[in-house]
Parts: structure tokens; sequence; C-alpha cells
């Protein structure tokens, strides 16, 4: 019967995902085309603007009796608006192809993952990579995971879960003036946890939830799963992420693999 549901379980995560990916390609696809020609539009007005603003242009959008003042008003004013449409409509596009090759790496490397990997080779890697501010900031984090153990080898996408946990950490203990940071592991016969546990600021219990509604983040320029999105591919391959927090005390991130195999 726990299987059954268990399966069920999957099956409806698995639809969510599903669902999730062809409602992003969906909206990539539609909003793409509209914006790629305001871009273009931009880009052409740009080329005219010295014709469209000269007063005795056959193109000129400027009455003649406006002369010199008019056209360097409109001048003026396209100069500035043009190139900032322009830029704003890039940054969109690069965005929606951030969110699109992420979904597609995620497909591949994460929902067909069949290799495992050592969760202390993840969190060595995150550590050896996050950019810290200074050896203060690195002096904080306590690191335990004895005995090891394994999971699915899931890429980009657990460095990314890692880097921002870590990084919501840091951030909060700074904005309490106090703290450390501990990542260890929990062992169990059904489930192996990797806890991500701050003692800075804290959260509020009623912002608790609000924490697993954001699906896509962009940090430093780059598309990365947000933590709702994570629990879900989580509850995909038969674990959890929670989260249990007391305001002015202790943050504490749990995210929960199924104890499929020996540990290392």
């Amino acid at each position: 019967m726990a299987k059954n549901r268990g399966n069920s379980q999957q099956a409806l995560v698995e639809a969510q995902l599903n669902a999730w990916n062809g409602l992003l390609r969906y909206m990539i696809h539609d909003l793409t085309t509209p914006l790629v020609s305001i871009r273009m539009s931009a880009q052409a007005v740009s080329r005219l603007l010295p014709e469209l603003a000269a007063p005795d242009s056959s193109l000129s959008l400027i009455p003649e009796k406006a002369e010199g003042g008019a056209a360097t008003s409109l001048d003026s004013m396209l100069s500035k608006a043009l190139p900032t449409i322009e830029a704003e409509v890039g940054e969109i596009l690069k965005r929606f192809n951030g969110i699109k090759v992420y979904m597609e790496e995620f497909t591949q490397v994460v929902l067909h993952a069949t290799e495992f990997i050592s969760i202390c080779t993840y969190v060595e890697e995150l550590l050896r990579c996050y950019p810290f501010k200074d050896q203060g900031e690195r002096a904080r984090i306590r690191v335990n995971i004895a005995p090891d153990f394994k999971c699915k080898a899931m890429g980009r996408f657990m460095h990314d879960l890692l880097t921002n946990l870590v990084h919501n950490a840091l951030f909060a203990i700074e904005r309490a003036g106090k703290g450390h940071l501990e990542i260890f592991a929990e062992h169990g016969e059904n489930m192996n946890i990797l806890h991500v546990r701050d003692t800075g600021a804290g959260v509020l219990k009623d912002r608790l939830p609000e924490m697993f509604r954001r699906y896509f983040s962009l940090q430093g320029g780059e598309i990365r799963a947000g933590l709702g999105f994570c629990r879900l591919i989580f509850l995909y391959l038969g674990g959890d992420i929670t989260c249990a927090s007391v305001a002015g005390e202790y943050t504490d991130f749990s995210i929960k693999f199924p104890a499929l195999i020996e540990r290392a």
C-alpha cells in the first residue's frame, strides 16, 4: 500500500514537472517572437535616427516650423530611449534562453540520471568554487559529513541548490551580526539528510511558505532553480526539501535523499 502511495506521488510530481516544462517552453516561444521584433525595430530606428532627426530629410518626422530645436529634442530623446529598449529586450531574451537551457539540462541530467556521486564531493566542490568575501566568511562554515553517503548525480542542479542555500545562510549571518553555518549529514535506513543550518537572523514563521514559491531566480546574471522547483525535483526522486527556523536563532534546511544504495 505504501509503495502504491509512493508511486502515485512520484507520478503526480512527474506530471507537474512535465507541465512546468511544457508551460515554460510555450511561454518562451510565444514571448520571444514579439520581443525579437521590438528589438529589431529599435535597431532599425537607431540606424535611421540621423536621417529621421534631420529637418531637411524626406524621412523627417519634424515639422519644418520646428527647425533645429525640435530636431535636437527628438534626436536626444530617441538616442536615450532606443539603446535602453534594445538592452532591456536583450536581457529578457537572455533570461528566457537561460531558462530554456536549464530545463533541457535538467531533463537530461536530473530526471534521467543513472550515476551516483558522493555527497561529500558536492560539498567539497561548493567550498572550492564559492566566491567567499574573505577568509573570515569561509571560517564561519563548519562541515561534518561522516560517514559519507551517495546520491543521484545531478550536476549543475545540485551545485546551484547548495550555492543558493550557502549564499542565503551567509547573508542571514551578516544581517544578524552573529552566528555560523553548519553543513552536516544525518543517516537513516530509508533517508539520508544533508543539513545546511545557520545560526543567523532566522525566518519569521509566516514567511517560511514563501521560500518555496519561487521557481527560478537570477544570480550573477545566471538563471538558477528556485527552492520551489528544487523541492519538486526532490519529491520526484523520492526525497524532499524542508525548512525549520526560529526568528533570531537559526534556519535549518534539510535536503532529504532516498537511501537507495550502500553508504560510501
